[in-house]
């Protein structure tokens, strides 16, 4: 297996402040896709909008299929590989820090959050009805973007995108019947403490002192939001980092054991190969790919 390298925001054409958009027929050239087909993990966010055609992209060791309507969000450090084809017409949006957290934007939240709460899919399936609305949103997006530089674009072309991404998230609360509104912030909570703590807190009753309720509430939430168990939540989270870890090769084996909390480089073995179905060194030959 190739290390999977961490690459920054490099645009290919012009950027506003950490900000690039274009089209994935663009996009999707010979000598771009030479590299984008490889794995990355990225120190940016990412969005793809799919208006035309089908395909499919790698999101974190999952392949994902994509059509006409959805929008993949992809959280900046996550490990994503593209496998678009000539069929796909759409766009592209990368996006930094920068970009987010600069003094003008102080609605950052409403774009982040659609990229944070994705505890069931990275995949939002827009309306029918809505297609038309969003393809004119993108479109206004792109145009904004390339046009001349002067000092009010980059907060216009913020106040759109901010548009944009608060349509997404009214798109992806549409196809999400909450019965109960209290379990289900109970479960983002529990979700942002796993992600904080994972490293150290492998317990749910840690995470239920934490919240001040007990494991069976946990449970039950979060069971209800997305099909399995917290302990099993919590499992599956450390899991995911490790394949991270040994899909970069940037640090040995007794390394990221280190790293992530385990007393011995064994230990991670052990757990790696019972909760990841193999061993580390069997999971690094799995993800050889020819590109």
């Amino acid at each position: 297996m190739v290390p999977i390298k961490r690459i920054g925001f490099k645009p290919s054409g012009r950027s506003i402040q950490g900000f690039e958009i274009t089209t994935l027929s663009d996009f999707n050239q010979p000598h771009k896709m030479a590299i984008a087909r490889k794995h990355y993990r990225v120190n940016f966010y990412s969005l793809i909008y799919i208006t035309k055609g089908s395909g499919h992209h790698e999101i974190d060791f999952e392949v994902f299929p994509l059509q006409a309507g959805q929008i993949a969000l992809i959280n900046r450090h996550r490990v994503h590989r593209y496998m678009l084809n000539d069929s796909m017409e759409g766009y592209i949006i990368h996006f930094t820090d920068t970009f987010l957290y600069t003094k003008d934007m102080v609605h950052a939240a409403d774009i982040i959050d659609p990229f944070l709460n994705q505890y069931r899919s990275p995949i939002v399936n827009l309306s029918a009805e809505e297609g038309s609305l969003t393809r004119q949103l993108f479109h206004i997006l792109f145009q904004l973007a390339n046009q001349a530089e002067d000092a009010a674009l980059p907060t216009l072309l913020h106040a759109h995108f901010r548009t944009i991404m608060l349509h997404i998230q009214h798109q992806r609360s549409q196809t999400v019947h909450l019965k109960d509104a209290f379990g289900h912030q109970l479960f983002i909570q529990f979700m942002d403490l796993v992600e904080k703590h994972y490293k150290s807190k492998r317990a749910v009753k840690d995470y239920a002192d934490l919240l001040h309720v007990t494991t069976k509430t946990i449970n039950q939430h979060t069971r209800q939001a997305v099909d399995q168990s917290a302990k099993d939540f919590i499992i599956n989270r450390l899991v995911l980092e490790i394949k991270r870890y040994l899909s970069t090769g940037e640090l040995t084996m007794a390394e990221i054991a280190e790293e992530l909390g385990f007393s011995e480089q064994t230990n991670m073995t052990k757990f790696f190969r019972k909760h990841g179905g193999m061993t580390p060194s069997a999971f690094v030959e799995s993800q050889k790919v020819s590109v």
